[in-house]
């Protein structure tokens, strides 16, 4: 994704003291880079591939690092190690993000105390990874390896994160459930791969509302009345899901893209003629309720880059 850091490994254990190293990009082969060793002398020509300070050479392995990655640098890279006579290509894509706000490398994912949250690593082709991590305030906090397919979770840092921690294992994306201001902060996305390694950095800011809150809220509403409950957000996001008790069954949904709102009935009819999704919020609002909306109500505000799941009781009094 834009904005992401990739760095493109030689395969080597160290660089010795007869190697060149040039890294090259595009149809025309330009060179970017080159470190060499006998002269000792490293050389990076990132002002061709449009700004500064955004190629480094790892010394030791004479991997390239990109930060902040556009999508300008979609294309083939080429390493050449004259010392050994070795090439490898990289081919890369680099995919605009799906929200319209710039990108800086870090993606700044607000939530509210006690609320759940996933950060996704938008990557379809997981497999091509052996180690995925997730790393908080420089500890790895859960992991993956491909290798023997465990999940392990640092215990010397399990204590912030006890038993609210999940790890899908198809997509290795992070849920964070019942967030506190402790977990606020930098989380940092590792993927190794055998020729390369992807970086992903997401910023959690946390707000709170009230001293006491929970990770689901309670509404109360008398009989007949409306009752709004609200996403607290102040942009829609990519899609806005609303669910019913416990088996999730969809009641309400907002696509951005295609600005599409839309409202269902429910299994048994009882939400017919009672919806409103505000398109602005993604707030939803039940109207001339009876004790049959009393429940469970599951939102899902979904973006490219994460998700973040809410949950609210609702009690409908009959007097």
């Amino acid at each position: 994704m834009e904005g992401d850091t990739v760095t493109l490994h030689t395969g080597l254990t160290e660089v010795q003291t007869g190697d060149v190293i040039d890294w090259r990009f595009g149809p025309n082969a330009i060179l970017i880079a080159r470190v060499n060793r006998a002269a000792g002398t490293t050389k990076l020509y990132d002002d061709v591939i449009g700004g500064r300070d955004r190629l480094y050479i790892n010394q030791q392995l004479g991997d390239l690092i990109i930060t902040n990655i556009r999508t300008e640098l979609s294309g083939l890279f080429k390493l050449s190690i004259h010392g050994r006579n070795k090439e490898m290509r990289y081919n890369i894509s680099v995919f605009p993000p799906v929200l319209s706000d710039k990108t800086d490398g870090v993606k700044t994912v607000s939530v509210m105390e006690g609320d759940s949250v996933t950060l996704h690593t938008d990557v379809t082709e997981i497999q091509k990874y052996h180690l995925i991590q997730w790393i908080f305030r420089n500890i790895v906090i859960s992991s993956i390896d491909k290798t023997s397919k465990v999940r392990a979770i640092k215990k010397h840092n399990a204590k912030p994160f006890l038993n609210k921690l999940e790890v899908d294992h198809e997509t290795g994306s992070l849920k964070i459930r019942n967030i506190r201001t402790e977990q606020c902060g930098m989380y940092i996305l590792q993927m190794n791969s055998s020729t390369h390694t992807i970086h992903k950095r997401f910023n959690i800011t946390i707000f709170v509302v009230c001293a006491d809150t929970d990770a689901v809220k309670s509404v109360s509403v008398m009989k007949e009345d409306s009752v709004t409950l609200h996403t607290d957000l102040t942009d829609i996001y990519d899609e806005i899901l609303w669910m019913f008790e416990y088996e999730d069954s969809l009641i309400a949904a907002f696509n951005r893209i295609d600005q599409n709102v839309s409202t269902y009935e429910g299994d048994d009819g009882r939400f017919r003629d009672r919806l409103k999704l505000d398109d602005q919020t993604g707030s939803l609002t039940i109207t001339n309720t009876t004790t049959e909306h009393t429940g469970l109500y599951h939102l899902e505000i979904i973006s490219s880059r994460h998700t973040l799941h809410k949950s609210f009781i609702v009690n409908v009094c009959s007097m």
